[in-house]
């Protein structure tokens, strides 16, 4: 103790930095990338985070220490070509793809939504699509017969966007002649039931829907084809996902207060009360719905937390984002922004966010019509900073070899939306909330914020045809192909990290090398939200749930360890559904593929593993190609005239189905408890149910439940990943 006194403590922060150090070179760790070392260090620099102020990439000491930091999470075998074993069964091929159209067809048909609840009477001239889903707590058993919350869109007869929102859940049918257990998440379809639903059954709405009374966004600016988005109401494109917090969180896109369209964050128990009920295990108050819009229940929207019989305390996750918050990227942005996948690797409360998560093709740069480089244009692999006067300047932290910025391709059209100017977040940037009960949280940013811009807009197209599965006449026409990913951290009211991606991480999603059957190369992004795998099956009770001792750690061998273990030994991956997108020649959408995508549980979060093949549902006609062509020629007369015939669809959500109770919640009680089931409703394990969300031709809507191993077999892996 009086040697603590004694000692300043720089001396004892400067001893236990050699101390790491000194541990790193005797476990005989390579040095890290110096190229990763900058981007951490620059991130580090300009936001706090990961790392604290003070650094300075020239020392080598502290070099070493960010090494020491970066390979305690990675084993020796994991640094330079990623290792996963665990993987090996979602490699095989159970199901032969389509000889004519590519796509191997899984069996899982598309069920039916309704959002009539029972005892109302249907609205025929109302319809909705793209569904996105998430399941209630396993203890909402004990307060409603709901099992999900489901959003939706609404179509609506002009150009303003509505969604609405319901607890819902499934009814199967049950043959007389041949009984099966029903799925825990579901019940026996009733007559009722079969009139809205068919006799496949599906997804209904239990409590009125509500129309998600979602603040306003003004537009920062607008411009071509877009002029006039800023002047049409609502939101679109909803995706709602578990945080690893334990909230429940929507993602939407809305006007932009830097360009013309963002994506912005809000807590889904201001918009939905029967949820917020639930979560504060409390039967729902019915209130609102389809015609009254707007929620007339009265709520403390700062508590978190309820009293309950014999004096213990159910403790719920802090409204982070209570009002709306806009999602931030760092440095340059596009006029049109979407597409953004948020994930969460743990207990500890990170979010990260992919803005893209594949290469394009892009043409050269230095390609201008005589041959020079265009004026003002920066060099790849370098981002353009400029100081408060304007003047250009390359940040020191930044190498030469850090792969240029990704930009997000926009969904709309197969048009670029120009580059804006923006101001980049920094973390002395001013938060401003406007006033009111309902006003939105704007995201601004201060007239002394670095910006980081590119001096000449990139122009963005694909190559005018790739005749063969190599790039070689793409590159003799002057494009290029540029891989990579743009990931960062999110912070705190929206603000996000510089991109964090591994410099090392090569492409895995080439558009060259996943030419269709008719030799399109077509475009892929990103579509579903991200869910968390544990590669192995949960076992030890009779509803298949797996058990969980006092530490943490699993009560049977099939999943040996903890989630701590499951992280570090590559069992945890994240997994999402990616589109890839075909377009005619006036730009308009043909017809959208579904690829399953595994990226790993921990940083730097590298693509793992995708599909080999496009999946296709039961009944799902792929155009161009006929029925014959689709090997549909056996289908049932009432799948031919169902939704699978349409033009085309596309996946909007993926979420785990909703299950039962385990031992974990034997506690349940103790303050914290639910924080901490709720945060792990975004996790499952291999031979759990999983519930896609389809869109339809943008006027109907459907689900499909299948077995997660079914969406995602048949993998290939990426370069530089091991088995």
């Amino acid at each position: 103790m009086l040697t603590r006194r004694l000692m300043p403590r720089s001396l004892l922060c400067i001893a236990a930095i050699l101390l790491l150090t000194g541990c790193a070179k005797l476990l005989g760790d390579p040095p890290l990338p110096a190229a990763l070392v900058d981007r951490i260090i620059y991130a580090a620099t300009q936001t706090g985070l990961p790392l604290r102020e003070g650094l300075n990439p020239s020392l080598p000491i502290q070099r070493s220490l960010i090494s020491t930091y970066y390979h305690s999470y990675r084993p020796p075998s994991d640094r330079t070509a990623t290792s996963i074993r665990h993987l090996r069964p979602l490699l095989r091929c159970r199901l032969q793809p389509n000889p004519e159209t590519g796509h191997i067809r899984v069996h899982s048909p598309h069920l039916d939504i309704s959002l009539t609840p029972p005892e109302a009477e249907p609205h025929p001239s109302v319809r909705h699509f793209n569904p996105t889903i998430i399941p209630l707590p396993s203890y909402a058993a004990s307060f409603t017969a709901a099992r999900y919350l489901l959003v939706t869109r609404l179509v609506t007869p002009g150009l303003h966007q509505e969604s609405h929102a319901c607890l819902a859940t499934f009814c199967l049918p049950q043959p007389a002649s041949t009984p099966s257990r029903t799925p825990p998440d579901a019940v026996p379809c009733t007559p009722s039931d079969v009139k809205v639903l068919g006799g496949r059954g599906g997804l209904r709405c239990l409590t009125e829907p509500r129309r998600l009374n979602v603040p306003p966004t003004p537009a920062k600016r607008c411009t071509g084809e877009w002029a006039s988005f800023a002047d049409i109401p609502g939101f679109h494109d909803p995706r709602i996902m578990w945080s690893g917090r334990g909230e429940p969180l929507i993602v939407v896109n809305s006007a932009s207060t830097y360009g013309c369209v963002g994506l912005w964050i809000m807590d889904l128990r201001v918009l939905v009360p029967e949820l917020r009920d639930v979560m504060e295990r409390r039967t729902p108050e019915v209130d609102g719905g389809l015609d009254g819009g707007v929620s007339t229940v009265k709520r403390d929207v700062s508590k978190i937390s309820r009293q309950v019989a014999g004096g213990r305390k159910y403790q719920a996750p802090v409204l982070r984002y209570e009002t709306l918050t806009e999602l931030t990227r760092w440095g340059e942005r596009n006029e049109v922004e979407k597409n953004w996948i948020l994930w969460f690797p743990g207990h500890d409360g990170e979010t990260w966010m992919s803005y893209e998560g594949f290469g394009k093709w892009e043409l050269n740069r230095t390609n201008s019509p005589d041959g020079s480089k265009a004026e003002g244009e920066s060099t790849p692999g370098q981002e353009i900073h400029t100081n408060r006067e304007g003047m250009p300047r390359h940040h020191p932290f930044l190498p030469d070899t850090m792969p240029w910025p990704m930009f997000n391709l926009s969904n709309f059209t197969s048009k670029t939306s120009s580059k804006l100017t923006v101001q980049a977040p920094t973390h002395n940037s001013r938060l401003v909330s406007a006033t009111g009960s309902h006003a939105a949280n704007l995201n601004t940013v201060s007239q002394d914020s670095i910006s980081i811009v590119s001096a000449q807009p990139i122009r963005r197209s694909f190559p005018p045809s790739v005749p063969s599965r190599n790039n070689t006449d793409a590159h003799r026409q002057g494009w290029t192909y540029h891989g990579g990913r743009t990931v960062a951290q999110l912070l705190s009211h929206g603000y996000t990290t510089p991109n964090l991606t591994s410099p090392d991480e090569s492409p895995c999603l080439q558009t060259a090398d996943f030419l269709d059957p008719t030799g399109k190369p077509g475009h892929f992004h990103q579509s579903s939200p991200a869910l968390k795998l544990i590669l192995c099956h949960r076992r030890g009770s009779t509803d298949g749930s797996i058990h969980l001792n006092a530490t943490g750690s699993a009560g049977d061998d099939s999943c040996p360890g903890s989630p701590r273990d499951w992280t570090r030994d590559g069992r945890a991956v994240h997994f999402g559904v990616v589109h890839r997108k075909f377009s005619n020649a006036v730009g308009m959408p043909e017809r959208y593929e579904r690829w399953a995508v595994v990226c790993e549980g921990m940083y730097p979060f590298r693509v793992l593993a995708v599909g080999k093949h496009p999946l296709a549902f039961a009944g799902e006609v792929v155009r161009p190609w006929g029925r014959e062509e689709n090997g549909l020629l056996s289908e049932t007369e009432d799948v031919e005239k169902g939704q699978g015939g349409s033009m085309f669809t596309y996946t909007t959500s993926v979420a785990w189905a909703w299950r039962p109770g385990s031992v974990v919640d034997a506690a349940a009680g103790e303050e914290g408890d639910d924080a901490e089931h709720l945060s792990a409703l975004g996790t499952g394990f291999l031979g759990d149910d999983v519930i896609v969300g389809v869109g339809v031709d943008d006027v109907e809507q459907a689900v499909v439940r299948l077995k997660v191993e079914e969406l995602l077999s048949c993998l290939r892996l990426c370069p530089g990943v091991k088995t």
